[in-house]
């Protein structure tokens, strides 16, 4: 049994899951038969419970001086390879990778987003409208502390899935990490940097047409201020 955390089910659309399956001697096992129930009409459905909690919501503890924790995944995401959803800076929608959407001054005013003069309230964070809760976008203070206080290294190809990016480790317990790909950045409807630069939105505004993101490749990692309309990953924080 798998229960899957919080997922309102439309009809009509279409909802996949990845599971690996292994049995005690750690062989592939094929799922034959899926029946989607109600949690509660299960029987037995607390016992032996396997629960998923997709990359974007599950909570890490890097091991900050704030006790701040981060989500495992980018927004949108159920692995922690994924790029996930992009976003302009104060977008509560998220875009995926090939949507065609155009990442453009134009979009933005037409939302609006441009009337943002501060920081982004909670009902203009990407991360607290989609996951609930005390999540939020980070700060830029809070994207300096994860990666000033964490032993950050460059990936090539994290754990043999040909992804790059920055992993930043628990310093007490290098169990705990949390990673980030190198999932490019939109300007318009073209996906720049795909597999060389990770560009992540931060909550803090920087003027009336930029904002702060936290920028990396294999040779920087830095805070930097850009043009609010482009496409950008958000990853997501809580207490």
């Amino acid at each position: 049994r798998v229960k899957v955390e919080d997922q309102l089910f439309e009809k009509g659309k279409v909802y996949t899951y990845k599971l690996n399956v292994t049995d005690i001697l750690e062989n592939p096992m094929e799922i034959q038969e899926v029946e989607i129930k109600p949690w509660d009409e299960v029987e037995g459905a607390d016992e032996d419970l396997v629960e998923f909690i997709p990359a974007e919501k599950k909570a890490i503890d890097p091991g900050l001086p704030s006790g701040l924790k981060w989500a495992q995944g980018n927004l949108g995401t159920e692995e922690e390879t994924e790029p996930g959803l992009y976003y302009m800076w104060g977008e509560i929608e998220g875009h995926e990778k090939g949507s065609g959407y155009e990442f453009t001054t134009a979009n933005y005013e037409a939302k609006e987003l441009n009337l943002i003069t501060t920081n982004l309230t909670l009902a203009q964070d990407a991360a607290n409208v989609r996951l609930g809760g005390d999540w939020r976008m980070p700060t830029k203070a809070e994207f300096e502390e994860l990666y000033n206080n964490t032993d950050v290294t460059w990936v090539a190809n994290f754990n043999g899935t040909g992804v790059s990016g920055r992993k930043f480790v628990n310093r007490s317990d290098d169990s705990k990490y949390i990673f980030m790909p190198v999932a490019g950045y939109y300007n318009g409807s073209s996906l720049d940097s795909w597999g060389s630069y990770g560009d992540y939105w931060s909550s803090t505004f920087n003027n009336a047409s930029r904002a702060w993101y936290f920028g990396f490749g294999s040779s920087r990692q830095d805070m930097d201020s850009y043009s609010r309309y482009y496409g950008f990953a958000v990853r997501g924080v809580c207490q």
